[in-house]
């Protein structure tokens, strides 16, 4: 396991194998490079800056990189990990967002997250936004919600207007008779 840290960004690698030698490289982390905002189809709330870093020693063959990203921040709710190339986002499978960190897997030339097709290198560019279809919707199609109140209580505020209303026709019954 290693890991680095700088600013309020901490990153942990941790190898599947006890006996691999993959370990972060200080010089290939950069925890606020710039990015380029996602586009309102793909996601909202994006951070403005994301991080990449490098693995290196990555030699056993078929072996997985459990990575920890702490942004240092509370996430915003129904945040998602992306991986970030150019100006392109893409969502990153199986990765897990909770609270102010993600984690996720990778592995050597897998095809899409390592970025670097030399062999034992990684690197991998990544930010958080929150997906497009989680993020709220308001149009003037989609109406506002009403607030309700929860069906037992207007069970029970229908059954008092009920007695209220019987109470008041049996003393407007009595008046009545007693003319």
């Amino acid at each position: 396991m290693t890991e680095i840290g700088q600013s309020d960004v901490t990153i942990t690698a941790i190898p599947s194998n006890p006996n691999s030698e993959c370990t972060l490289v200080r010089e290939g982390f950069n925890p606020s490079i710039e990015m380029a905002a996602p586009g309102k189809a793909i996601a909202e709330n994006a951070l403005t800056f994301g991080v990449n870093f490098e693995l290196a020693g990555c030699y056993i063959s078929g072996e997985t990189i459990q990575i920890i990203i702490d942004f240092g921040t509370e996430l915003p709710p129904g945040a998602a990990a992306y991986k970030v190339i150019g100006d392109s986002w893409a969502a990153i499978p199986g990765a897990i967002v909770r609270e102010s960190k993600i984690s996720y897997s990778i592995s050597d030339n897998d095809g899409f997250l390592d970025q670097d097709p030399a062999i034992g290198r990684i690197s991998d560019p990544v930010s958080v936004a929150v997906p497009a279809a989680a993020a709220p919707v308001r149009s003037a199609t989609v109406p506002n919600a009403i607030p309700a109140l929860p069906s037992h209580i207007l069970m029970a505020l229908t059954v008092l207007m009920a007695l209220w209303g019987a109470a008041n026709l049996v003393q407007t019954r009595r008046r009545a008779s007693s003319l």
